[in-house]
């Protein structure tokens, strides 16, 4: 059996939570019980403290398919709808242009008002379109898969249960993570209650001058309002997952599958100008903002190198089975080939390691027994007693990964002059990157520039020579599966062991 984990580490504001989630609050068989003292990720409604239902989100709908709740699959419409509309001015412009040219035959020329019309009309879909979210909807994929290969198989039957879906094609995996991993960032914007609880940002933190985590004033934001509490709660729902609360148990899976890769996006652990979507930058010929840069622009260059003997299937079926024919597929093989088996095969043991907490002695005399409870009301808690234990420990996780926003992330020159003087959206603790208010206009990245280019071998090099990008990624997939294999595995010995699946080179 696993050992229970400490309630004094479980997390702030009882006061906040549910009370009524009964189905929530069942021992899972074998596993420790829940605990109430949970930060307010699933307060009913924007951080209500009571009502009905399982306390995870304000209503649910029965989900259908192993993408996601119906609520998703709206948002998906939604979404779709929004590209049909970028898309449709876009089509007539080029069917104008076609028409120029069959009138004008011989003639390469376009006249210039017809030029800027797609450019200007695509920044304005790039900015408010919801891909500049954490890691962006590939990130988030790659890192599922990377879990998936390392899943237990004994967690698929728990797993595709709680996504309510179970594939009968022997050829491929009962249920796969990747086509929810993105769940979470599309319906941030309808549940706006859950937009805090994608990042964390300290009120002292200001990369790359200085970098802490949290400082003296502590965090922005409600306490456990943030990725560090919301990861340790949805661990919590899925811990205590029985069949009667399946609602619940799949949207904390989708949750705990976006978290965690959340985390282990650098500039989602400051809150300086929204995490760097303040700060507009140049990289691969475009303008672009640091938060952008670091969502998707340098996973889709690394996509673009990858060796082409990565397009062939690797001499490891579990890896194999884990693919679904995308175009990342063969980024992933290089990530596994050459990282998790090569470069870093010695450290991921450490990677699922949580600092050890030693277990006070009992009293043995009254004497002892007095000084004891007084040390317990007198004990000063430190930041990771909220969210950390021996066995999950989000914040020990991040805090690393938060130090690379001084040491490479967060360029310094952005400081300096003249692109200290560029402008940039004012600085917040809220990653939102859609506030009409705050948009910087295409007039403004002509009229205010220059901004700073990072695609060069002292910055966009480095990151691709050190392999920073293809670490993180690694470093998120091989924790979420430990987790789900911690909280679902059946190792023949009736114990719970955090640990990824191994996977033989």
């Amino acid at each position: 059996m696993k050992a229970p984990r400490s309630s004094a580490k479980a997390g702030p504001i009882d006061e906040y939570m549910n009370k009524g989630s009964a189905g929530l609050r069942k021992r899972r068989a074998g596993g420790p019980g829940f605990n109430s003292q949970l930060s307010p990720l699933f307060a009913v409604g924007r951080w209500r403290k009571n009502g009905s239902g399982s306390g995870l989100l304000p209503k649910y709908t029965k989900p259908n398919t192993v993408t996601g709740s119906l609520r998703s699959q709206r948002a998906d419409s939604v979404t779709f709808l929004v590209l049909v509309l970028f898309s449709f001015p876009v089509a007539l412009d080029f069917v104008l242009r076609r028409l120029y040219k069959q009138r004008h035959k011989g003639s390469a020329f376009i006249p210039s008002e017809m030029r800027p019309f797609s450019l200007s009309l695509l920044i304005t879909a790039s900015l408010c379109l919801p891909s500049v979210l954490a890691w962006g909807a590939a990130g988030h994929e790659i890192v599922a898969t990377i879990a998936q290969i390392h899943l237990h198989p004994t967690v698929f039957p728990t797993v595709c249960n709680i996504l309510n879906f179970t594939s009968t094609n022997p050829d491929e995996p009962q249920c796969h993570l990747a086509p929810i991993a993105a769940w979470a960032d599309q319906i941030r914007y309808r549940m706006r209650w859950s937009a805090p609880l994608h990042y964390v940002g300290a009120l002292d933190d200001y990369p790359s001058q200085t970098c802490v985590f949290p400082g003296e004033r502590g965090w922005a934001g409600r306490q456990g309002g943030n990725v560090l509490g919301a990861v340790r709660n949805v661990t919590n729902i899925l811990e205590d997952w029985q069949e009667s609360s399946d609602n619940a148990a799949n949207e904390a899976l989708k949750f705990l599958v976006h978290f965690l890769g959340d985390l282990h996006m650098p500039l989602h652990l400051t809150g300086r100008n929204r995490g760097g979507n303040g700060n507009k930058v140049r990289f691969d010929g475009r303008i672009t903002n640091l938060h952008s840069l670091w969502d998707g622009l340098l996973i889709a260059k690394a996509i673009r190198q990858v060796p082409r003997n990565y397009s062939r299937p690797l001499p490891s079926r579990q890896i194999e089975f884990a693919l679904r024919g995308t175009i990342y597929d063969s980024y992933v093989r290089r990530i596994m080939w050459e990282g998790i088996l090569n470069k870093w095969a010695d450290d991921v043991s450490d990677w699922v390691a949580c600092p050890s907490t030693s277990q006070p002695t009992p009293p043995s005399t009254l004497w002892q027994h007095v000084l004891s409870t007084v040390s317990r009301f007198t004990h000063i808690r430190s930041v990771e007693d909220e969210t950390d234990d021996h066995t999950l420990c989000p914040y020990h996780w991040a805090e690393p990964i938060h130090k690379l926003n001084c040491e490479i992330v967060w360029p310094k020159e952005l400081d300096e002059p003249p692109y200290k003087d560029a402008p940039h959206l004012d600085d917040a603790h809220d990653h939102s990157c859609c506030d009409e208010s705050l948009e910087l206009t295409s007039e403004d990245y002509a009229a205010n520039g220059p901004y700073l280019e990072l695609d060069t071998p002292e910055y966009s090099g480095v990151i691709t020579e050190r392999m920073i990008v293809e670490k993180l990624l690694a470093q998120a997939g091989i924790r979420l599966a430990a987790v789900i294999n911690w909280l679902f595995a059946d190792f023949g010995d009736g114990s719970g062991q955090f640990q990824p699946f191994r996977v033989e080179s």
